[in-house]
Parts: structure tokens; C-alpha cells; sequence
């Protein structure tokens, strides 16, 4: 590697890492800002292959300085979830009560909020089995869900339903396939349902889509191993939303609890201050 294309690299390399601590300007830069602090981890590797030798001269010392600097930043997201880790438990249990976790045969155990490990490797596992169910037709068009279960499930089972991302006019339900399979390893079940996207399909679409997968979820409980009574919903971004909406608004005893990842929840705020005009 030359010094020239090393240290090309290094400042790309550093210019990413500062979305770990700086606010993005732009709503495209938001979005790469989440690839980095999501994936830091493994950019990071990329910074310490930087620390070549014949370092301490001209551009090589400039780029392992500008190296190492990115390897700190891009490891902080990993410090600060750390940091809230450590406190994760006590304040659960001060605000859900003490619970201990089921032990589930075959599955790692779960004694810790956060794993370097894990971070780069899979944890060991019971295998999960992905089915896709069309789970209500509209117009012609049938729209999908994919459903993880374990090959062999601890019936009735929990059920997850994970709602992707994508600003409410794209992504897919395949977003996310490593926590769905995570989450049924260890006894769920987790279905991820697609749903009509924006303009051409305005609110409250979406929504309409989501109540009518959890209406197919509850309907078909019995065949899917569901415990049809406990149900947690779970999205990131739109799908954050899209979950909130659903929680708050169905008035459905079985929805026991929901999780939004960075879900907006003030929309008249997003409309008034848009990110592209």
C-alpha cells in the first residue's frame, strides 16, 4: 500500500468516525451516520490495518495519527453502550420488578446486556427455521411475512413482531434477519411483516398493514405456536413508528409491551422542519 492511498484512506476513514460524536448536517449523512456507529466495530479493523510500517515519515505518519484517532472514535459507540450496560439490569429491574431469564436448552447464556464477542461472532444457538405467509392480499397484491421459529419450538411461544425501517417509503422485512433468528433462538416467535410504502400509499396504509398482521398472527396462533396473549412489538425508525402507533392506538390487552429504535414520534415537528425541503 502507498503512502498516497493509505492516507486517502485514513482521512476517508476519519471523516466516517466523526459521525460517532458529531450530529449529521443532512438527512443522507444521518444515514450513513447509523451504518457507522451500527458497524464501527468493523471499520475499525480497517484503521488499525493503516499502522503499517515505515509509519513516522511524511504521509505514513499523517495517516496512522489520522488512524488512530478513527479507531478511538469508532470504538466509542461500543464505550457508551458499555457504560449504559452496566447499569441496564438494576434499572429494568427497578422498573419491570426482578425477573430471571429462561433457561433455554441449547442456547447461550443471556448473563450479560451487551457482548464483545457476540459483536464478531455468532453466539451458539438452537437453529431457526424462516417461513414466509402471506398474511393479507390488497388489490391483487399479496403482501408477505416471514416467520423465525425454532426447528424445534417451546410452545406457545412469546411473539415478536419486527417492523423494518425505511422512512415509510422503502426497506424490506428482511432488514434485520441476525436479531429475528437471535430472538427465536432463545424461545420467540419473530414475524417480520412487509407493508405498503409512501407516496403512493399515504398513511394510515402502513398502519392498516401492521393491524391486519397481527390480526393474521392472533388468528393463526394455534398453527404458528404463538402464545397469542403476550406480544411485543418492535421496529426501528418508521418501523419504530409504525410499532408506537400500533402499542397506543389498538387498545389490544395482548400487546404487552414495545420497543422503538429511534422511532420519530413528533410527526407534525417533522413536517414543519423537514430534512429535504
Amino acid at each position: 500500500m502507498t503512502a498516497i492511498i493509505r492516507l486517502i484512506l485514513a482521512v476517508i476513514l476519519f471523516l466516517a468516525s466523526l459521525l460517532t460524536v458529531m450530529r449529521p448536517p443532512t438527512y443522507f449523512v444521518w444515514e450513513a451516520s447509523i451504518a457507522v456507529n451500527e458497524w464501527g466495530h468493523y471499520l475499525a479493523i480497517l484503521g488499525l490495518l493503516l499502522l503499517l510500517p515505515r509509519w513516522r515519515t511524511g504521509a505514513g505518519k499523517a495517516s496512522s495519527i489520522l488512524a488512530v484517532i478513527s479507531v478511538l472514535l469508532l470504538f466509542s459507540p461500543l464505550v457508551r453502550a458499555s457504560s449504559v450496560a452496566r447499569g441496564l439490569p438494576a434499572r429494568l429491574g427497578s422498573a419491570f420488578g426482578a425477573a430471571q431469564p429462561r433457561s433455554l436448552p441449547g442456547a447461550a447464556p443471556r448473563n450479560k446486556p451487551i457482548s464483545v464477542e457476540t459483536l464478531f461472532r455468532k453466539p451458539p444457538s438452537p437453529e431457526v427455521t424462516m417461513t414466509t405467509f402471506t398474511y393479507v392480499v390488497r388489490d391483487g397484491i399479496p403482501f408477505k411475512m416471514d416467520v423465525y421459529r425454532r426447528d424445534r419450538p417451546l410452545s406457545p411461544a412469546p411473539l415478536v413482531i419486527a417492523i423494518h425501517g425505511g422512512s415509510w417509503s422503502g426497506g424490506t422485512r428482511a432488514d434485520l434477519p441476525e436479531l429475528n433468528s437471535y430472538l427465536a433462538s432463545r424461545g420467540y416467535v419473530v414475524a417480520s411483516p412487509s407493508y405498503r410504502f409512501a407516496p403512493a400509499f399515504p398513511h394510515p396504509a402502513a398502519s392498516q398493514d401492521i393491524d391486519a398482521a397481527i390480526t393474521f398472527l392472533k388468528t393463526n396462533a394455534a398453527q404458528l405456536g404463538i402464545d397469542s396473549t403476550k406480544i411485543v412489538l418492535l421496529g426501528r425508525s418508521a418501523g419504530a413508528q409504525l410499532a408506537l402507533l400500533a402499542a397506543y392506538t389498538r387498545n389490544d390487552s395482548s400487546v404487552k409491551g414495545v420497543v422503538s429504535f429511534y422511532g420519530p414520534t413528533d410527526q407534525k415537528w417533522g413536517w414543519n422542519n423537514p430534512s429535504d425541503p
